[in-house]
């Protein structure tokens, strides 16, 4: 990824693994940062906060970030707006409902039973990623299970959503092959230029402006129903 012509304030990176992908999640962190910052990979180091997020120090210091990784991928985002939570799952068959009664609010529950049974799965697992970005954009993290009760819109990819609990904060959702992604950003994001490059050899951008809420752009190189073209541009990373 070279440093973009434009500037941009939110940027989403996917990358594939196998195995443990904390290392490929530190140096994709690293490179990201950098881009963004204008400087070499060298010239970022990345750090670790108290509560265990990644702090970036060096040429990209000021910037905010976040890394998850599961099984197969990793996603990092880094944002000049403001804290940032970036979420991937794995998508399995899980006892959804149950965990759902278990752990969420009882909004959150309804919703899910009102989904097609094949995709209970795919909801509560939206459900989770859409958590797991807020509570890393908090920097606390889901542990405790505090957070879990906040209660974040139902998902409707690709559009930014506010959380229920906390309308500051917005939620979008990727519905990926195998996986699901979900990112927290502070509401600026909704005025600001974001980029997701889902996967090598695709990028799909928002410019600023505009008043309708921004769209992530589809892996393929679409984006939502309803989006103005004027301000969605994709094609291969600069």
């Amino acid at each position: 990824m070279r440093s973009p012509s434009v500037m941009l304030d939110l940027v989403v990176r996917l990358h594939r693994t196998a195995g443990d992908g904390r290392a490929a999640a530190r140096a994709l962190l690293a490179e990201t940062a950098a881009a963004m910052a204008g400087a070499s990979p060298g010239a970022v180091a990345v750090g670790r906060a108290a509560w265990g997020a990644p702090l970036l120090r060096g040429a990209a210091a000021g910037l905010h970030a976040s890394v998850s990784h599961t099984r197969g991928l990793v996603a990092v985002a880094v944002s000049r707006l403001g804290p940032v939570g970036v979420d991937v799952e794995a998508v399995r068959p899980l006892p959804a409902l149950e965990l759902s009664r278990r752990w969420f609010a009882t909004e959150d529950t309804d919703w899910l039973r009102g989904q097609p049974g094949e995709r209970l799965d795919i909801g509560f697992l939206s459900l989770w990623t859409g958590k797991e970005a807020v509570a890393k954009l908090y920097g606390a993290g889901l542990r405790g299970g505090r957070l879990l009760r906040l209660r974040t819109a139902p998902p409707q990819p690709p559009a930014w959503r506010p959380a229920v609990d906390d309308p500051g904060v917005l939620v979008t959702h990727r519905e990926l092959p195998g996986h699901l992604l979900a990112v927290a950003s502070v509401a600026a994001v909704l005025d600001a230029r974001y980029r997701l490059y889902p996967f090598a050899g695709g990028a799909c951008s928002r410019a600023r402006g505009g008043r309708e809420p921004g769209r992530i752009a589809s892996e393929q190189g679409g984006h939502g129903e309803g989006e103005d073209d004027r301000q969605v541009s994709c094609g291969l990373p600069e």
